[in-house]
């Protein structure tokens, strides 16, 4: 993946976005790391060493008992009475097995890397993606795979997408010609109530670019938020104001 995001209201699902487009749910294990001792033991005097064990404590039960069979085999024939990590890759299990896929849900695709993903500090289950297909979409994970809403806010390749942290509904995005985009969808679902030049494309590169403009975003979406109050003609010249 070219992108990931966490829900600070969800500590088991994040999202992914991939360099093919792909847009992914996963999911990650909440399990306790405790050190004991031998707790695989088999009749035969078979033992596991301590580091195989903490391997096989994450795995899902299904993935774990595959194991553990496919192991002994592998020591019946070589004769060992100790299974170590170099006896458990030796032994050449399912990487499936060994490592599942956290992927447990996939959206529609967008036709472009996408790098960009971001979690809404709102709701646990919405999340915005942006990519270089110029497309912005909102998903929610508890609907279908397709995004409640699909945005084009320029046919410029998309790098960076934030949302604002006191209001649900605002969100920017920044494009590879240095542009922002600022949304709103209590007044428009469509078109971004806002978009100004932020940078020069001719000082920076595509990938500097989009590094620099999302650590300013947040900062920009506050300004927004604060000229909102007085004129939204006039928010530009308070962040002029304020960068000086």
């Amino acid at each position: 993946g070219v992108s990931m995001a966490f829900s600070k209201l969800d500590f088991v699902n994040y999202v992914v976005g991939t360099e093919g487009g792909g847009v992914l749910r996963c999911e990650r294990k909440m399990r306790s790391y405790k050190k004991s001792k031998q707790i695989y033991k088999d009749s035969n005097l078979l033992k596991w060493d301590n580091e195989v064990e903490q391997i096989l404590r994450f795995l899902p039960r299904r993935s774990r008992d595959t194991i553990k069979t496919s192991m002994r085999k592998y020591a019946t024939k070589t004769g060992a009475k100790i299974i170590n990590l170099d006896m458990l890759y030796a032994s050449r299990p399912n990487p499936l097995h060994l490592f599942p896929p956290a992927s447990k849900q996939a959206f529609e695709k967008h036709s472009g890397p996408v790098y960009g993903i971001a979690a809404s500090p709102f709701h646990r289950n919405i999340f915005l993606t942006c990519s270089t297909d110029g497309s912005l979409r909102l998903y929610n994970m508890l609907r279908n795979p397709r995004p409640v809403v699909l945005m084009e806010p320029s046919p410029a390749y998309l790098f960076d997408v934030q949302w604002s942290t006191s209001r649900p509904l605002v969100f920017a995005v920044a494009d590879a010609t240095g542009k922002i985009h600022i949304y709103d969808l209590g007044v428009e679902t469509i078109s971004p109530v806002i978009s100004f030049q932020a940078a020069a494309l001719s000082s920076s590169t595509s990938s500097s670019l989009s590094s620099s403009l999302s650590r300013i975003l947040p900062w920009l979406i506050l300004c927004f938020e604060v000229a909102d109050l007085v004129e939204k003609n006039d928010w530009w010249a308070i962040v002029a104001a304020e960068k000086e």
